[in-house]
């Protein structure tokens, strides 16, 4: 024991309650913790990779991942509006159709396939079992090129792990009510988890 100290803070809680109380945040970047957030937007994850120090980060790629595959985060406010169910409709008519078109003129390109054809239910069925039918590589390049056409709003998945600090700050700044939605929403949750932790 240092000669200094004449006293021990009994338990954990009384320790951290104090390093907060005094402010000695670098003891706090001692602990990390980890979170998979899943179902969020990529304007979600646009959000949350600009808090870099202090913490670490992998997002799921598109490059091997067919859009039809993932879901999409819809926001409350258009949900009270429009109805759920129109909303769920309008946006798959809308990312699933411009992202098949976009692999199916893949398929025109390596086949060389009469574009008049391809305009048809039987000929966009047919490109797409040629599609599926493409190497690997193949199939990789244009799915990973085909993603330029996908809505920012389609769902993804991402493990942020960061240290106690970033935490706090983070947690300080995305949950304030004039947070976006959607990141205040989740890191309410995470807020959560972690005060019960």
């Amino acid at each position: 024991m240092n000669d200094n100290i004449n006293r021990v803070r009994e338990g954990n809680e009384s320790y951290i309650k104090n390093i907060i109380n005094v402010r000695h945040g670098s003891v706090l970047e001692h602990g990390f913790i980890n979170f998979q957030i899943v179902d969020v937007s990529r304007v979600f994850t646009h959000e949350v990779v600009r808090h870099r120090a202090g913490t670490a980060i992998s997002q799921e790629s598109l490059r091997f991942v067919r859009a039809n595959d993932l879901g999409y985060w819809i926001p409350p406010c258009f949900q009270d509006i429009i109805g759920i169910e129109l909303m769920f409709e309008d946006f798959f008519r809308y990312s699933e159709v411009t992202y098949r078109e976009v692999l199916l003129w893949a398929a025109i390109k390596e086949y060389g396939m009469d574009t008049n054809y391809s305009s048809t239910k039987e000929g966009k069925d047919e490109l797409e079992r040629l599609f599926n039918d493409l190497p690997f590589d193949k199939k990789k390049m244009y799915t990973s090129a085909a993603r330029r056409f996908l809505p920012i709003g389609m769902a993804t998945k991402i493990g942020w792990s960061c240290n106690i600090r970033t935490l706090r700050a983070v947690l300080e700044m995305r949950t304030h009510p004039s947070a976006e939605e959607e990141i205040r929403f989740v890191f309410g949750q995470i807020g959560q988890i972690a005060s019960k932790r």
